[in-house]
């Protein structure tokens, strides 16, 4: 073999080797591109799937808040009023509402005014039932106290006083004034003044403010004590 064709020989060599490597890198830089390629689509995923899931509650919480909107005026002209048959009506549309909202923000509520449109029509035990769901789907929200307050208060007299006691000792009920007012209330017609006084003592205490009292329950709680014994 002549020193030419060593030398050719060698620079076939080193262009194999060199392109071999370059592909290595290329399949490697390729593997690297695609696992980075799978990471963003895999971000871009979940954006679009929380701005798609945003866009949806927030329509549907739309959708339910007219149909709501609707639904509270319908029970304003039962109100007034006073027929039967509006109340009935207030019923159908009050479950059909819910129904079709369940998975709204608003669907407590519905659940509250079909339990107002059954206690119009003394269907007691049925407006129960209803307060008591709208309760159990309403632990947040602004209304959220008022409807747990008002599912306890519909119970029978056991069952309703030990929900009202559990209420008022709640710290963070957020209508507890209202409960320890009611309890109050309570003993007071049982009679039994010193458990009221001691209620309505607490409630004064934690609603008052250096301008008056925070609470209208609170407020009428201290002009009651004045004339307790």
């Amino acid at each position: 073999m002549t020193a030419r064709d060593s030398m050719m020989t060698k620079v076939t060599r080193d262009l194999n080797a060199l392109y071999k490597g370059a592909i290595r890198s290329w399949q490697r830089s390729g593997r690297y591109l695609q696992l980075s390629l799978a990471g963003v689509s895999l971000v871009l995923l979940a954006v679009l799937m929380y701005v798609g899931h945003n866009w949806y509650v927030t329509r549907a919480n739309c959708a339910a808040q007219l149909s709501y909107a609707s639904l509270a005026q319908l029970a304003d002209d039962a109100q007034r009023g006073g027929a039967r048959e509006g109340w009935m009506q207030v019923e159908r549309v009050a479950k059909d509402g819910y129904e079709k909202h369940a998975g709204s923000s608003f669907a407590p509520y519905f659940k509250l005014v079909e339990s107002q449109a059954l206690e119009k029509l003394d269907d007691m035990d049925a407006a129960l039932a209803a307060a008591q769901e709208a309760a159990n789907l309403s632990r947040t929200g602004p209304l959220a106290a008022s409807i747990q307050f008002r599912a306890a208060f519909m119970d029978e007299k056991p069952r309703a006083l030990e929900k009202l006691k559990k209420l008022a000792s709640e710290k963070e009920f957020g209508a507890r004034d209202a409960a320890l007012y009611m309890l109050g209330r309570y003993y007071w017609a049982e009679g039994e003044l010193e458990d009221a006084a001691n209620l309505w003592q607490e409630l004064v205490q934690l609603y008052r403010t250096p301008d008056g009292f925070s609470s209208p329950y609170a407020q009428d709680a201290a002009r009651l004590l004045e004339y307790m014994p």
